[in-house]
């Protein structure tokens, strides 16, 4: 007998099968006892039948208690009344763990203080449940990204033997009998997790920040273990288009023998002065440059001419403290790509830009699954009712195959059957959903972006017209697009061919993927 999840009870409809989840809902009509159980892929309605159990388990279905977990077997079945969806004819039932009490969130509204004494109650809930997935779904994608590029997650403790930011008892808690504080200091112990995880790289250290751009600049300077002739460089993060170029120009005037170097463009704007009378007053702008970054030194000059400052205030650059010790400053070509963004408009100058540095594939996909016996089919992650099936190893969508094998394509990434065999038992009868967010995290995990797919459906039957829309909704959710980019159509051949008779059903797709060049 099989286990499936609730979200999976399409595919085992006349089937009797075993279910094991939490009573999410209970009501009684006469000699019916409905049933709502969850197990976290879903929500299904289990009717027992005064006549298809034994005394003892429909008495049991009378009694139990919101949230206890529980074991339901019984026949599948199609809802009579919403379409889409299923429900369970019981056989059996086992409470595996009863709960203690009634559960105390009701339908009714709940005051906010309520709702937090009882937030691990409340988490269960459809709209709490639904924020988790959503936020799970993020994260996920988040770790997808830099596990696909070698990256390891680090966590601080949540509970130390110590209080560690040197409280008191403020976050004391009973730990087993022990004394235990719940820790908030996640720096202390990134710190030492990112000063591993460079440690023993070349010219690479890590320096605790100050609270000035220029106290940084010296910390990160004495954290290098350079001589006093090593070129050093300067260089502001918000800046980010830098290229090898730039380096190139700044270290070439370093050698050359000058002190600093600076790239640096030309003021293009006329420029203006308002004195404290309101006046204003035009300023020659012919011996003005915008200085930009990085900017490059010798490490003990920079370092002495940062010692050195005596103001008034902080250096705004690394160069003016070069200058103030009297150091001999050289200007190389600036660029306008070397922008700092400050704000939220330069942001997304930022974002047009980078662009340019990205490029767009295409990839498409074909697939064929023939008809066979059955109650209905899935075609697009939609399930339609029909007096056929489709028949293959896993839930035969031919829709989301070819488009599977589309964003595969586009990424050089083979085809379905390398990334899911049909020799391998496990993605026998396996929802295709899975297979197309895989490609999905695939080209995400590469910092690629789906710009639109399309997908064409050629049959005689079912008829794709009436669920088109539901479709592309779909698969729109699957791949995290608005629906503006999803195109779905269908087609016949006219009564010619394999799809004309009949026989089968073939999908073919199209996408568009945007990657780093």
């Amino acid at each position: 007998m099989s286990e499936p999840r609730i979200e999976d009870l399409s595919k085992h409809v006349g089937e009797t099968v075993t279910l094991r989840g939490w009573l999410y809902n209970r009501r009684s009509s006469g000699k019916l006892h409905f049933l709502e159980v969850r197990d976290g892929t879903g929500i299904v309605q289990c009717v027992v039948f005064k006549g298809n159990v034994s005394p003892e388990t429909f008495q049991q279905a009378d009694h139990i208690l919101q949230e206890s977990t529980v074991e339901v077997t019984g026949a599948v079945k199609e809802h009579g009344k919403i379409r889409g969806q299923y429900e369970l004819d019981v056989k059996d039932l086992k409470v595996l763990a009863a709960t203690a009490q009634e559960y105390p969130i009701s339908p009714k509204e709940h005051g906010t203080d309520f709702l937090m004494d009882n937030r691990h109650l409340w988490l269960r809930s459809k709209r709490q449940h639904a924020i988790v997935r959503v936020r799970h779904t993020i994260i996920k994608a988040v770790r997808d990204f830099f596990d696909g590029r070698g990256f390891t997650l680090v966590d601080a403790p949540i509970f130390t033997p110590n209080a560690c930011e040197g409280t008191s008892n403020l976050f004391e808690t009973d730990y087993h009998g022990d004394k235990a504080y719940l820790t908030q200091s996640g720096q202390l112990y990134m710190e030492a997790a990112a000063a591993a995880a460079v440690s023993g790289l070349p010219a690479c250290a890590v320096a605790r920040g100050g609270d000035t751009r220029a106290k940084s600049v010296v910390a990160g300077l004495e954290a290098l273990c350079a001589d006093a002739d090593s070129i050093v460089l300067v260089h502001d993060a918000a800046r980010p288009f830098l290229g090898p170029g730039h380096i190139e120009a700044l270290l070439a005037a370093i050698e050359a023998g000058a002190d600093g170097a600076v790239p640096a463009l030309p003021v293009a704007d006329t420029l203006k002065r308002r004195n404290e009378a309101g006046a204003v007053v035009t300023i020659s702008r012919s011996e003005l440059w915008r200085a930009q970054t990085p900017q490059a030194f010798r490490h003990g000059a920079l370092l002495a001419a940062h010692r050195g400052w005596r103001g008034p205030g902080e250096p705004t650059d690394d160069a003016s403290a070069v200058e103030a010790g009297g150091g001999r400053i050289v200007l190389t070509p600036g660029d306008p790509l070397l922008m700092k963004v400050t704000w939220p408009e330069e942001l997304a100058m930022a974002e047009r830009w980078a662009v340019g540095t990205r490029t767009t594939r295409v990839g498409q996909g074909f697939d064929v699954h023939r008809f066979g016996p059955g109650q209905g089919l899935w075609l697009c992650g939609v399930w339609i009712a029909h007096t056929h099936a489709l028949i293959g190893h896993s839930d035969a969508d031919a829709g989301l195959h070819a488009l599977t094998d589309a964003l595969l394509g586009a990424i050089g990434e083979g085809d379905i059957g390398e990334h899911f065999p049909a020799s391998d038992p496990q993605w026998r009868n396996a929802s295709s959903d899975r297979f197309l967010t895989h490609a999905a995290c695939l080209i995400a995990s590469r910092d690629g972006r789906i710009v639109n797919v399309d997908l064409t459906l050629i049959c005689e039957w079912p008829k794709i017209g009436p669920r088109r829309q539901e479709m592309r909704g779909r698969l729109a959710t699957l791949l995290g697009l608005d629906i503006t980019r999803v195109g779905v159509k269908a087609t016949t051949t006219e009564g010619l061919g394999f799809t004309g008779r009949g026989e089968g059903l073939a999908a073919q797709a199209i996408a568009a993927v945007e990657m780093p060049a």
